[in-house]
């Protein structure tokens, strides 16, 4: 695994499907002041028309998703969940779904933060290409970002705007993320709530994972239940 300098926040990959560049990587981020598995393929449609394509509640390490670690970083099955921890400080680490592409879809996960400062940022990647993707979740601190997230050579030049949400839970609580993704449309609900629509997706990748980042201490953040539907035709 290579790592950024300290003045670069991620490294874009030559070539991207379901990754950022080669595998789960913790690099520098930008300041700001168990059961047997149920990962399966399904058939059935859902109640608004899509159809469950991945479900997974972790407990089958061997489910697709990247396990990639080092001194600084860790994205790993765990307990019978997936946990993404920064060891380090300041920095922006991802675990991908591997073997898919996805371009559109209703996606949704459960988050808990359980270490760090209450104002790291955490949740989904979606869309993940060379020019930016799309970055949707919440912070600890009771704060919801949903917009697309751009490079300007190797490192990160815009990312969305946190704002303020009532339905964010606070304090290590779980918080359940959706994301509704079709053409240029973006919808994050967090618990249910509708938090925002963006109407500017202009990006074209197709990589899907989660993320989490630190600030001043080390975090972790436990990921459980995703889901990946299909949005109907």
């Amino acid at each position: 695994m290579s790592r950024s300098p300290v003045s670069v926040l991620l490294v874009a990959a030559a070539s991207v499907a379901l990754s950022w560049g080669c595998g789960g990587k913790a690099a520098p981020s930008a300041p700001e002041g168990a059961a047997g598995s149920r990962t399966e393929a399904a058939s059935s449609p859902t109640g608004d028309g899509g159809r469950v394509l991945v479900k997974d509640d972790f407990s089958d390490p061997t489910s697709g998703w990247e396990r990639e670690r080092d001194d600084s970083y860790r994205s790993d099955y765990a307990d019978g969940a997936y946990e993404i921890v920064n060891s380090d400080t300041n920095l922006i680490t991802r675990g991908m779904l591997e073997g898919r592409e996805v371009r559109s879809g209703d996606v949704s996960v459960t988050a808990r933060q359980t270490a760090g400062d209450p104002g790291i940022r955490f949740g989904l990647v979606l869309r993940y290409g060379n020019d930016g993707f799309v970055q949707a979740g919440i912070t600890g601190d009771g704060q919801a970002f949903l917009g697309v997230a751009r490079y300007e050579g190797y490192g990160l030049t815009h990312r969305p705007e946190r704002e303020s949400f009532a339905a964010v839970r606070t304090g290590g609580e779980a918080n359940r993320l959706r994301v509704v993704l079709q053409g240029k449309t973006a919808t994050l609900y967090v618990n249910g709530e509708r938090f925002k629509q963006v109407d500017d997706v202009d990006i074209n990748g197709t990589g899907l994972g989660l993320f989490s980042t630190s600030e001043k201490k080390p975090s972790r953040v436990v990921f459980d239940d995703f889901e990946l539907r299909s949005l109907p035709e």
